[in-house]
């Protein structure tokens, strides 16, 4: 993923702060005693914190008390705190020890990029440097942050190698990427910090975006599942309360999401991840998340409800925005935590090698992800641990992240099946300056393994369950050019496909997704096409009883049985005036099939989605972008609007029985949001 740019932060002014602090601090109170009594029938054990999403049925009534209790108290209190009378003034806070969030490297930025007014997610600049600056002497004044990488300020240990955002209490919001927010051990004998003024701060955005895909064939009949115009709407706010001097109270909420107006479909509303069988503005509301963070003397705590992010993002993915993506994040992996960072090697010495080597551990109740919803009665627990080093080589000239991460996943779906799965990732990322012209190349690449076993998916030969062997791999290089403003850029990503999927081995790899490559060929024409085959499965008058296990070939617009090849370019035309071009280019590891009509061949011969031969050819693309970012407006607020165009031409692998192509496939998203 690609630049953020900074984002302000709303705080209480020191003059006022004192008397409305402590209605804020009555209201935390609250807060705490509902969380504390707030039951969870059926759920023995669990945390009542992971009822903390929002339901809003088309009568208005939500079905959750709790769930509503918060998100209505956390957006009338919000109100009230932006309001003129209330006291507050706009201003960018330093503080000694900013935070530093580990976990994915998804920003690209440039010097013209700092120039640019705030974005959604709101990050941290290194120490000593503040908001008041004007952007223009931030961009000529410090180096380029890395692109494909987050690099700690300090020398403290990242909470935010397991999870996505920080607790935004910075000096300062910069372009760095949101995955690197974490306090910091300070080095002089691990002391704890000095103590800091209970302050509120406050980012966010709202968006409304646009977009309008030419029809397209889902089958051999011709039949279209009519999703050709999409208007979306999402208002993000992400609030962060420091109430003592080494404990933060975060959250993060969608106040308003869903789809305000378009098409809609029935094709397998109930097993998509983003299903669009309706149009109301609230239905993906909810509270992403909300945690208690603890600044101990030895390292960092945090318990609660919150992201779950690693490297690029191919296996955990926070679902935050990416504002040079084709295509927006919809979802993000949301768990119940407890999770400890700490620096093991600063105890014996004060060597680089210990200052930056962290480790985290985490214990999890996953809440949502593209696997599990708990809310739908799915259970699945999580023991997860990162060891990783992240820092300067060379001040600023060599920034390196590495690491390497462990998961283990036990799951008990809401119908009884099985899944028992390890994930071993490694993650590796290089920021080095080139030259003294401010030139600088940034790489990331990140690689995944899986192994274990489910019975959600049964084969012939494999009546009792598979086992699963699947791999995954993406990598990113791109070279900043000050002088030019320009940004040249390469991406590739592998995800293993499965050539015999009846042979008691999955071999499948999917990337979560909310990993964004292009706009249409995957978003769209796999992705709709493969829940179309889904919904064929399922209609009794097509089918007989589906074969267990259908539901897991959607990939709800995820790479998976592919490789793929990306260039692009970002030209910076003017001052927040950015240009972006790109051109996808796939092609699957195993034939492409439609498991709807390779079920009903003799034998199970491969079948393509529109009854041709099997291909591996899944086509390419060429997208296209315009954004205008405007200065601050009003106070803390700016405006981006922005444009942009795919084409693609599907490959063979989607062709008719008589061999005739899909045709081309057209893509127009136009982009307004509001950040602050």
């Amino acid at each position: 993923m690609w630049p953020l740019r900074k984002a302000s932060v709303v705080a209480l002014t020191a003059s006022k702060a004192e008397p409305i602090m402590a209605v804020i601090l009555g209201k935390i109170r609250d807060l705490t005693g509902l969380l504390k009594f707030a039951k969870t029938p059926g759920r023995g054990g669990v945390l009542a914190i992971q009822n903390y999403h929002v339901f809003f049925p088309s009568g208005g009534d939500m079905t959750r008390s709790v769930n509503g209790a918060l998100v209505v108290a956390i957006a009338a209190f919000l109100a009230v705190l932006l309001l003129p009378e209330a006291g507050f003034t706009q201003e960018a806070t330093s503080q000694a020890d900013p935070v530093v969030e580990a976990s994915t490297p998804e920003a690209e930025v440039t010097p013209e990029a700092e120039a640019q007014p705030p974005a959604a997610d709101a990050t941290v600049e290194p120490a000593g440097e503040t908001a008041e600056q004007p952007a223009d002497e931030q961009a000529a004044d410090q180096p380029p942050v890395q692109a494909l990488t987050d690099e700690p300020t300090t020398d403290q240990p990242p909470v935010q190698a397991l999870t996505d955002e920080g607790t935004a209490d910075s000096e300062a919001a910069t372009d760095a990427d949101p995955e690197a927010l974490t306090d910091e051990i300070p080095e002089e004998g691990l002391v704890a910090k000095e103590p800091k003024p209970s302050k509120l701060k406050l980012d966010g955005y709202y968006w409304v975006h646009f977009g309008m895909t030419s029809g397209f064939a889902m089958d051999e009949t011709g039949a279209r599942d009519g999703l050709n115009k999409i208007l979306d709407h999402r208002l993000r706010i992400r609030p962060t309360l420091a109430v003592s001097k080494s404990v933060d109270i975060v959250a993060n909420v969608d106040i308003l999401a869903g789809q305000l107006a378009g098409d809609t479909t029935n094709a397998s509303a109930d097993i998509l991840l983003v299903p669009r069988h309706e149009k109301r503005f609230t239905s993906r509301s909810t509270l992403r998340e909300l945690y208690l963070e603890w600044h101990a003397p030895v390292g960092n705590l945090r318990v609660g409800q919150m992201h779950s992010h690693w490297g690029l993002g191919l296996v955990a993915n926070n679902g935050e925005d990416d504002l040079e993506a084709f295509a927006d994040s919809m979802l993000g992996d949301r768990v119940e935590r407890i999770q400890w960072t700490m620096k093991p090697g600063a105890f014996f010495d004060d060597s680089l090698f210990a200052k930056n080597l962290y480790l985290s551990l985490a214990a999890d109740l996953v809440f949502s992800d593209d696997h599990a919803s708990l809310i739908d009665g799915d259970l699945a627990w999580q023991a997860v641990g990162a060891l990783y080093w992240n820092g300067n080589v060379i001040e600023e000239k060599y920034d390196m992240f590495t690491g390497v991460y462990i998961a283990y996943r036990n799951q008990k779906y809401a119908n009884k099946d099985r899944l028992e799965v390890m994930a071993f990732d490694a993650f590796t990322s290089h920021s080095v300056a080139l030259g003294s012209a401010g030139v600088r190349l940034n790489v990331a690449a990140e690689g995944a393994l899986q192994v274990g076993k489910t019975d959600a998916f049964l084969g012939e030969r494999a009546k009792k369950g598979v086992d699963v062997l699947a791999w995954g791999l993406a990598a990113r290089a791109e070279v900043e050019v000050p002088k030019y403003r320009i940004i040249p850029g390469l991406e590739l990503g592998l995800a293993s496909g499965d050539a015999d999927r009846e042979d008691g081995l999955s071999r499948a790899f999917s990337f979560d997704p909310d990993y964004k490559v292009g706009m249409i060929l995957f978003p769209e024409l796999l992705g709709r096409t493969t829940a179309w085959s889904a919904h064929r499965v399922t209609d009794p008058s097509l089918q007989g009883r589906p074969s267990k296990g259908y539901d897991l070939a959607i990939t709800n617009g995820a790479v998976t049985n592919a490789f793929y090849l990306y260039p692009r370019i970002k030209i910076t035309a003017a001052k927040g005036l950015d240009i972006r071009v790109a051109f996808l280019w796939a092609r699957a590891l195993a034939y492409v099939s439609d498991p709807f009509n390779s079920n009903i061949t003799l034998g199970g011969y491969p079948v393509g989605y529109r009854g041709g031969k099997p291909s591996k050819d899944i086509g390419y693309e060429i997208d296209a972008g315009i954004s205008y970012t405007t200065p601050k407006v009003w106070g803390p607020f700016a405006f981006r609007i922005g444009l942009q165009g795919g084409l693609a031409r599907p490959g063979a692998a989607f062709n008719d029985a008589f061999g005739d192509s899909l045709g081309s496939i057209y893509k127009i998203r136009a982009l307004l949001d509001l950040t602050f």
